[in-house]
């Protein structure tokens, strides 16, 4: 995976909620998700930026440091809270749970795996669904519900403060030291978390800005139509870019949807053959991909602008990257 795709994958991965009235969090993609994704295409080697932030750090050590800081984080709202009265209890990280023994085949060749499994969406993948559903107890929203209407009120108070920043004009003007024992938490975080960091921003503002001038290549843009092409002769003109861009899971996720309100407009009858229909997608897909050579055009176009990037601004770009080994070494 290059950088700028661990970098999207993880910051969503690691996106936490804060809420402690939320319902009980769910790890689960789409509503008949099961266990097991696919392999991505044989790992090549690494890319320019890829290559000069290994000597740096690793991005182990970046997501081991961001997680010192979310504990971090919450013993300081755990302390705040006590003192305003109120109980807190530590949020946990559900991704962190243990793997499950699969109970199927795990092909290493992702077109094999495909022919099994699909996307693992509405197909059941090589994990048992149960095992795959992590359930993490809200604890805390448990704990406010137990509340009187007044203490409630009391706790929200001190949690975010007494002028949450939704009731506000939506400038989010106010001050996180205004924002409870939350916002007391997230300004000692901020200036310690390495994927909040201004350093490891700008990284990321830069690699999306390599994405964006990638894909406007006239190689990624004669890839892009070729693929598209390929997809509309195995029967799915709406699927018009690789696996990267997610378009056959926004695809997926339409046909489910016209299914279960009955529109009438899904192209199967039901859910088993939604995950017929997957199997097809994902191994047209992936058969296409390969005969147009997408995914190895792609990275090397990218690879040749994250050089060109690497070389215009090395100084800088070195700057951030030492800034956030720093964070990563504390």
């Amino acid at each position: 995976m290059t950088a700028a795709g661990a970098a999207r994958s993880r910051s969503t991965s690691r996106r936490r909620a804060t809420t402690t009235a939320a319902l009980a969090a769910v790890v689960v993609l789409l509503a008949a998700c099961s266990g097991g994704s696919a392999p991505e295409p044989e790992a090549t080697d690494p890319s320019p930026l890829d290559s000069l932030m290994a000597e740096h750090f690793t991005w182990t050590e970046m997501y081991e440091a961001s997680d010192a800081v979310w504990e971090e984080r919450e013993r300081i709202i755990a302390e705040c809270m006590r003192e305003s009265g109120f109980e807190y209890f530590l949020t946990a990280d559900v991704s962190e749970a243990p793997e499950p023994e699969p109970t199927g085949p795990i092909p290493e060749d992702r077109l094999e795996f495909v022919q099994l499994y699909g996307y693992g969406q509405f197909v059941d993948g090589p994990y048992p669904r149960d095992a795959t559903q992590l359930v993490q107890p809200d604890l805390n929203g448990e704990y406010q519900e137990s509340l009187s209407p007044e203490a409630q009120s009391a706790y929200r108070a001190a949690f975010w403060g007494t002028n949450p920043v939704w009731e506000g004009d939506g400038t989010n003007d106010v001050p996180l030291s205004e924002q409870g024992c939350s916002g007391r938490a997230e300004e000692w975080a901020s200036t310690r978390d390495t994927l909040q960091s201004p350093a490891w921003t700008w990284i990321q503002d830069a690699m999306n800005t390599l994405d964006e001038a990638a894909l406007r290549d006239a190689r990624v843009t004669e890839v892009v139509l070729a693929f598209s092409t390929c997809m509309a002769q195995a029967g799915f003109p709406e699927v018009t870019v690789g696996w990267e861009e997610d378009s056959a899971f926004a695809y997926l996720q339409a046909q489910y949807s016209e299914l279960m309100s009955g529109s009438g407009k899904a192209r199967v009858a039901d859910l088993e053959e939604l995950g017929q229909l997957e199997i097809e997608l994902a191994v047209a897909e992936e058969l296409c991909m390969r005969s147009t050579g997408s995914h190895e055009i792609r990275r090397a176009v990218r690879a040749e602008y994250e050089q060109e990037f690497i070389t215009a601004h090395r100084a800088e770009l070195e700057a951030h990257l030492a800034a956030v080994a720093e964070l990563v070494g504390d």
